[in-house]
Parts: structure tokens; C-alpha cells; sequence
């Protein structure tokens, strides 16, 4: 039977500024974040109809992303500081606990959550996700500059979901935020790990560009009750590259928590 229920949008203040949140469907909530420079719409749309059937779908955009309100700067912890407005529009919104599934910058935002957040998170899902860093990320921040050399089909991508007059500062802001992080953290994402509870689903592409597959394994060995799923011939957007099978693993890790 085809999905009945509305689609909405709203607004909702949180820690460090309002976010836009997309919602779909009816059921248990599950809480899609997007990576580094896109938005909930755009990273999981394969994902909204097909969990929006038996599932609430929350569609966030992280701060300076998409519609939510622009921020300031990256030049701080910003992993920590998005992972304190995913927890506070969780809270907001009386959500939880919820199945939280994030992709790439977002796993670990959503890493983040579970771990100091613990009773919000029934069940966690990391795509393409690491806790320590490698040449591979350094590839892909050089993939973004100089701005004007960034692919034409990037561009518009970017400009369409960001802004026309916005999305140059994003990557800007967001180039100089990461490479400052990264010479901070000395290349640890995250730590203590140990500390998450909820079951975990790890799932990486074989052939990811950006992220070595070698750290789904780093990730299983540090998450106490975790599992993972690697998907061969495919790369970093496991949930776009291959989303008839990344749905139905999802669905089927979703039904056994």
C-alpha cells in the first residue's frame, strides 16, 4: 500500500542556532544526518519513501547546510557542536530514543550522539564513517580547491541545495574548519568509543575513495556491541550507490533491535 502520510517541514532551535528538519511518514523515529556539504534531502533520498512507510523519517540539515540557519564559522569542534544540536532536536521534538543512522562527517556526529547521549539512541548506523583520519580525507578536501577548479556538476549541486550566494563561503568555511580540526585532534576524531551502548551497524563501501574501508574495522573493534556490512564494487555513498541493498540491510538490522 502506498505511503499516505505528508510530508513537513519545520524549524526548530537548537544549541548553536535553528535547524530545518524534513519529516516524513508515521511509526518509529529514525534520524537520517548528512554528510560534510549536503543536506538530509539530498544524501538519503532513496531512503524517504521506502523507510517512510513503516517509520517517522527525520531529515535534518546539520547548521550552515541546506535551509537551517547559516553558521558563524567551522573553527571550533564542530562534530561536537552538530552532535549537541542533533541530541538537542531530538529532545525538542520528543523523539526519543531514536534509530540513528549517519552518513560520512554525519557518522560521526552521530557516533558522538550515541556515545554522550546514550539514552536517545536506541539503535546507531554509521555509513562510510571513521574515528581517526588518513591521507584518503586529505584527498578529498584537495577536491574542493581551488573553488573554481570544482567540478560543473558539483557546483550546481552545491549552489542548488546550499544557496547561489552561499555555498563558495560553505566550502570555504568548512575546508579551513576541517584542516584546522585535524592539526587540533592531531587526526582522532573520536575517542572512547567503548562508551556506546546502542547496537551498532557498520557499513562501508569496498572501494570507498575518501574513507579507507579499513577503518569499519578500527570501528568494530572499539564499539562494544557492533556489526558490519561492507558492500563490494562500491564507494563512499553506500546508501545512494546501492540502494535497493543498503535499504533492505538497513530495514533488517532496524527489525532486530
Amino acid at each position: 500500500m502506498a505511503n499516505q502520510s505528508t510530508h513537513k517541514q519545520i524549524e526548530v532551535p537548537c544549541v548553536n542556532g535553528t535547524i530545518n528538519c524534513n519529516i516524513k511518514g508515521n511509526g518509529r523515529s529514525l534520524v537520517f544526518v548528512h554528510g560534510a556539504l549536503g543536506t538530509g534531502l539530498a544524501h538519503f533520498r532513496d531512503q524517504i519513501e521506502y523507510f517512510s512507510t513503516t517509520y517517522t523519517v527525520f531529515l535534518p540539515d546539520l547548521l550552515g547546510h541546506g535551509q537551517s540557519e547559516r553558521r558563524k564559522s567551522f573553527l571550533d569542534n564542530f562534530y561536537e557542536n552538530d552532535s549537541q544540536d542533533i541530541a538537542s532536536l531530538i529532545q525538542s521534538l520528543g523523539i526519543g530514543p531514536v534509530d540513528l543512522c549517519g552518513f560520512s562527517d554525519g557518522a560521526i556526529v552521530s557516533m558522538l550522539v550515541a556515545k554522550n547521549y546514550p539514552e536517545l539512541v536506541r539503535s546507531l548506523v554509521t555509513i562510510g564513517g571513521q574515528s581517526i583520519t588518513d591521507e584518503k580525507r586529505s584527498e578529498f578536501r584537495k577536491m574542493l580547491t581551488p573553488i573554481k577548479d570544482i567540478h560543473p556538476s558539483l557546483k550546481q549541486a552545491l549552489a542548488r541545495h546550499h544557496g547561489e550566494d552561499y555555498w563558495e563561503e560553505l566550502v570555504e568555511s568548512y575546508i579551513e574548519g576541517s584542516e584546522s580540526f585535524h592539526i587540533r585532534s592531531k587526526g582522532v576524531f573520536l575517542t572512547d568509543l567503548e562508551k556506546i551502548s546502542a547496537p551498532t551497524l557498520i557499513v562501508h563501501g569496498e572501494s570507498d575513495p575518501w574513507v579507507n574501508p579499513s577503518n569499519a574495522r578500527i570501528l568494530l573493534n572499539d564499539i562494544t556491541n557492533a556489526q558490519v556490512i561492507t558492500f563490494p564494487e562500491t564507494g563512499h555513498e553506500v546508501q545512494r550507490e546501492k540502494p535497493n541493498e543498503f535499504n533492505e540491510s538497513l530495514a533488517n538490522f532496524l527489525n532486530s533491535v
